[in-house]
């Protein structure tokens, strides 16, 4: 009688064991689709950021698209760079690039009228020695016949005119001049989706709130939107994983339960 009553505790707290993990794996399910990461470490998730990138590209049009991105290889070409002379063929390569109607030659004269501007703020300050070096290094620019003699004649002239900086500090002063010259103020569609996604949520509150004062409506929306998509297709992902774990659980209890003596 004793084994009896030992087999059937046992059997019960096994079923018992088997719903308390069904009833776990459910309400992880339900509890992972409304708490869908969205967030690490107060950053948005890789998944959020592109998803919020993807519907901002879709409202802007392709040249500002286009723009945007040449930005975006810009720097990154510019964070690889290890030399001036990297630096330097960069710069040379994005200005061509950036302006399709911009020939080699327009180029040239466009260093040219530049560094003659320099020139005259020099002349004035009385560093004639300053002025002739400008005036060579024009003369040479004038002559260059390609991007690489080009750089070539740029590569010692620059060194000598950005002596004080590092090569970390000389990418981000090139980075922030192309910036303001652009008009831009973030690196990249992500930096920009993920900025937009910071302004949009209150952390104190656990959820989105629309401030006009740090972003606009339609911005906001598109934030909120991306962030219900993703719940969503997560609910469902979980659903059916519960669903899954609820079904191998049930069939689980059916073949535990003591089976009742059908002989008559």
């Amino acid at each position: 009688m004793s084994v009896n009553n030992v087999k059937n505790t046992n059997k019960q707290d096994l079923i018992f064991s088997s719903g308390a993990a069904l009833g776990g794996g459910v309400l992880a399910a339900y509890g992972g689709a409304s708490s869908e990461q969205l967030f690490q470490n107060r950053w948005p998730s890789d998944t959020f950021i592109k998803s919020v990138k993807d519907k901002v590209v879709e409202t802007l049009d392709e040249k500002t698209v286009e723009k945007i991105n040449s930005f975006g290889n810009y720097i990154n070409r510019v964070k690889k760079a290890k030399s001036m002379d990297d630096l330097v063929l960069v710069d040379i390569k994005f200005k061509l690039k950036n302006s399709p109607s911009m020939t080699f030659d327009n180029l040239k004269q466009e260093i040219i009228e530049e560094e003659f501007k320099k020139a005259g703020e020099y002349a004035l300050l009385g560093q004639d020695a300053t002025v002739g070096k400008i005036v060579d290094l024009c003369c040479d620019v004038r002559d260059s016949r390609n991007i690489y003699e080009l750089q070539e004649v740029l590569v010692p002239y620059r060194e000598m005119q950005f002596k004080d900086l590092s090569i970390e500090q000389l990418k981000n002063k090139k980075i922030a001049e192309v910036a303001e010259t652009l008009g831009f103020e973030y690196e990249s569609f992500e930096s920009y989706s993920a900025e937009a996604i910071k302004k949009s949520y209150n952390f104190e509150k656990g959820k989105f709130i629309f401030d006009n004062k740090k972003i606009t409506k339609e911005l906001f929306d598109i934030v909120n939107n991306s962030a219900k998509n993703i719940k969503n297709k997560a609910a469902g992902l979980y659903g059916f994983l519960g669903a899954v774990i609820v079904g191998g659980g049930t069939y689980l209890i059916t073949k535990l339960v003591p089976q009742k003596n059908t002989k008559k």
